[in-house]
């Protein structure tokens, strides 16, 4: 398992003459740790059906592939069965149940169950901050952040997740005050991580200047994934004039990553140098290089329903158009100046 044969381990784990505990807990781990979601909950349900009852660890591993594969409804089941068994909540099953109902959406219930752990260690309170910043609840999650600085020392996760949420939240000054603080405060050095985290800070804010200079005094070179938010962010204030002088550079740093084309073709389609885009996308194609469509997913009453960009396919296709088209009018109602182009359609 550990070597990542997986399908291997499997078919010695079917022809084992006696099955205990530890067995199946190991074949579910291990799926879930290669990712096999579906796969780990498919035999977590056989080994229900058998009566085995499973441990913390299993528990663990399964709520974790709740969580992503959003499968909310079968994580709550879950979290029952630990009440009803009265299965001590420790700092582990209390990590994975946060992560699992705010990666599905509940992130009050992840609040409720932060409350009753009662042994919070690092991770729990830097799960529950990271669950915050994913809603964009940047208020909250410095709040939290606040708090387990009385009681606990943040560690270098613990940073990406509230830097997160500041950049989420939009809060700069409170972001930055953080980022220094990892230093002089905690004597953490900040990672490439934290620094990519503050290079989104700026560029949501439209503070492009500012996240280009702290590229520029990283201690590290910067990887694609930096210069990627630089460019996002470029995108997204048309900021043309830093977005055309990095983006073909992103591309030569990260020739396989379909998204960098895109990203450079739609800025220069802001421009309106069609031209310019087109090469870009000549450039793709004569590499091979594919870009993967977004993909979104919801769960409705039991039915999960999966949305791709560019797929026309849905049964209910028309009723989503007509409600987009209500949502992009209500915006405009609003005062949000959406200006979508034909070329950034295109190009997607």
């Amino acid at each position: 398992m550990k070597s990542g044969c997986v399908e291997m381990a499997y078919e010695i784990f079917k022809i084992m003459p006696e099955k205990n505990i530890v067995s199946w807990t190991t074949m579910i781990s291990g799926y879930v740790e290669a990712g096999l979601y579906r796969e780990a909950m498919n035999l977590f349900h056989e080994m229900q059906v058998l009566g085995i009852e499973p441990d913390k660890v299993a528990l663990a591993s399964i709520i974790s592939a709740c969580a992503n594969l959003a499968e909310l409804n079968q994580g709550i089941w879950i979290h029952a069965y630990i009440e009803k068994k009265k299965v001590q909540i420790d700092p582990i099953l209390g990590c994975v149940l946060i992560d699992m109902y705010a990666k599905c959406g509940d992130v009050n219930e992840a609040l409720e169950v932060f409350k009753k752990v009662d042994k919070k260690g690092v991770s729990v309170w830097t799960a529950m901050i990271d669950g915050l910043a994913i809603h964009g609840r940047g208020r909250e999650a410095l709040d939290l952040f606040h708090q387990m600085q009385k009681r606990v020392k943040p560690n270098s996760i613990t940073f990406t997740a509230i830097l997160t949420a500041c950049s989420h939240g939009g809060l700069i000054n409170q972001g930055k005050s953080i980022f220094k603080s990892m230093k002089s405060l905690h004597n953490l050095n900040p990672s490439i991580e934290h620094y990519g985290c503050m290079v989104d800070l700026f560029g949501r804010a439209g503070f492009l200047e500012e996240a280009e200079e702290l590229i520029e005094k990283m201690p590290m070179k910067p990887n694609a994934a930096i210069w990627g938010a630089l460019l996002n962010a470029c995108q997204l204030h048309r900021n043309i004039k830093i977005g055309k002088k990095f983006g073909t550079d992103l591309i030569e740093m990260d020739p396989s990553h379909g998204g960098r084309y895109i990203q450079l073709m739609n800025i220069n389609a802001l421009e309106g140098e069609w031209g310019e885009a087109v090469k870009v996308r000549h450039k793709m194609k004569e590499r091979g290089v594919l870009k993967i469509p977004g993909l979104s997913l919801i769960r409705l009453n039991g039915i999960t329903h999966e949305f791709i960009a560019g797929d026309v396919t849905h049964p209910r296709i028309n009723e989503i158009n007509r409600m987009c088209d209500q949502i992009m009018e209500r915006l405009k109602q609003e005062g949000y100046d959406y200006k979508c182009k034909m070329g950034d359609l295109l190009l997607e």
